[in-house]
């Protein structure tokens, strides 16, 4: 049975529903498997924040900001209204959205999983950045979900306020649309992908995506595919974690730094799939064919000792009077001659043991899907 809205919460009941109706509409847009919020709906403390979600599920809205425009649609039904009025209840229904996207989740995750995740800040940018581009892109069929259709017909009519998040949901954006063009998913849809997830398991959803639409299925063995998606989608929390900092001083050109790099993360992620399927191009067979091959051309820069010329015997005779014959008679220097006396001893041939490929052996030791298990 679904939760409804607790007796005991600050904010009255609108419509007859309006809030668990925003909660399924989420919840079914997002097709998420359920929602953490515990029926509890109170006001902000903070009159500059506009709405939270937190880890034990209470939901809360500002007062002035969220729930008095929606409760002024109803009780002016029908009245005429300016554009910024519908401008500021289409952003106060997108806050109700935003804040029950916090709380949509797996069916296995709870409010101690999101206690635990809420904790480690680095995963901030990219909750935030995706609940919120999510939250803008859905905004009208939840309407057409929640509201009478009178209501949704003005709210889908009215223009966008500013968009949350100016550091974070412009990233959030572009990093989903490239990840589409390059998956050949559209870019909602990477973002509800996302938005359905925890905020520790978002980046993890879209490198799954990454990983199933690329050559790597075919390719890497199975015992080895669950580090390489994980090694894609710590390239994309590490991208999202640094862009952290960009929300401490906003400028006018925050929105456009932010919509950059999001590119920029979906470009690098790209990088760690290209490298993995250039890793994992060969099969068993053929990988083993090619290190005979490099095997074989080790073997053959090595000196050959027996092809060496055989010692010249004058040179082990011992000091005779026929040494001491005149120079003209004399053999010229044989104790120089390069190829038997100055031969380097095996502790000096290079060739032998100096080799890269037989210590470094690149192909070998730069697999970390393999040797990062």
């Amino acid at each position: 049975m679904a939760v409804t809205r607790s007796a005991d919460s600050e904010i009255p009941d609108l419509d007859n529903g309006l809030w668990e109706r925003v909660r399924d509409a989420v919840q079914a847009e997002l097709q998420a498997d359920k929602s953490l919020w515990k029926g509890k709906l109170d006001y902000t403390a903070r009159p500059n924040i506009r709405g939270s979600a937190s880890s034990d599920g209470v939901l809360r809205l500002n007062d002035g900001m969220v729930v008095q425009p929606l409760q002024e649609m109803y009780s002016t039904r029908g009245q005429p209204a300016t554009p910024e009025q519908w401008t500021q209840r289409r952003n106060a229904l997108k806050t109700v959205s935003h804040e029950f996207t916090h709380l949509a989740s797996p069916q296995n995750h709870t409010h101690a999983d999101r206690a635990a995740g809420m904790k480690d800040l680095k995963y901030k940018p990219i909750e935030e950045g995706v609940t919120e581009a999510w939250s803008q892109s859905s905004l009208d069929r939840v309407a057409d979900r929640a509201l009478p259709q009178d209501l949704a017909d003005k709210i889908k009519g009215a223009e966008n306020a500013r968009h949350s998040y100016p550091a974070w949901e412009p990233a959030a954006r572009s990093f989903a649309d490239q990840v589409g063009l390059e998956t050949g998913t559209d870019g909602d849809d990477v973002l509800r992908r996302m938005a359905a997830e925890p905020r520790t398991g978002k980046a993890r959803a879209a490198a799954d995506l990454m990983f199933d639409s690329s050559e790597l299925p075919n390719r890497v063995p199975a015992e080895q595919q669950e580090a390489v998606r994980q090694e894609i989608a710590d390239d994309i929390d590490k991208g999202f974690a640094e862009l952290g900092p960009l929300k401490e001083n906003l400028t006018a050109r925050t929105r456009d730094i932010s919509k950059q790099r999001g590119f920029e993360i979906a470009d690098s992620a790209g990088d760690v799939v290209r490298a993995a399927e250039e890793r994992y191009r060969s099969g068993p067979e053929q990988q083993q064919q090619r290190e005979t091959a490099q095997e074989a051309a080790r073997a053959e820069t090595q000196t050959d000792l027996t092809a060496l010329p055989p010692p010249n015997p004058a040179d082990r005779l011992p000091n005779t009077p026929q040494q001491q014959q005149p120079p003209a008679q004399q053999q010229p220097q044989p104790q120089q001659q390069p190829t038997t006396q100055q031969q380097p001893g095996p502790q000096q041939q290079p060739a032998a043991q100096q080799q890269p490929g037989a210590q470094q052996q690149p192909a070998a030791q730069q697999q970390p899907a393999a040797q990062q298990q």
